[in-house]
């Protein structure tokens, strides 16, 4: 291991001293509905539309095995689901100095078929 120096210029440590510094992160654990609305594999993450907000959000993989499931279960549109969630919240030093959250999602079951699961195709 060797030492290498380090340059930052003006705007770099302006930029970071103006950056909360995270005190802690606070975990907690949300019990919710909603539907999924897709994934981006790469990223890995998926996008969930909750039923009792109006604002959606990402969430990355608790792991493979529900990002399996979530695949599954996105490919019905507009499936509705009861997700679990870990949310990180961190936190900076002064009082109420929220800063951004985080959500990981670690189980997903669905409420119903879907509503494609209606469709008849006259057969």
């Amino acid at each position: 291991m060797g030492v290498e120096p380090v340059e930052l210029k003006p705007a770099a440590v302006r930029y970071l001293s103006s950056r909360p510094v995270v005190e802690a992160t606070e975990e907690d654990t949300w019990l919710t509905t909603g539907v999924l609305d897709g994934h981006k594999w790469p990223n890995g993450l998926m996008h969930f539309i909750p039923s009792c907000r109006t604002k959606s959000f990402f969430a990355s993989f608790g792991n493979s095995e529900i990002q399996q499931q979530e695949a599954a279960l996105a490919a019905v549109y507009y499936q509705r689901v009861e997700a679990t969630f870990t949310v990180f919240i961190s936190h900076g030093s002064g009082a109420g100095d929220t800063g951004p959250r985080s959500c990981v999602i670690n189980e997903v079951r669905p409420l119903d078929a879907g509503p494609g699961s209606q469709l008849d195709l006259g057969e």
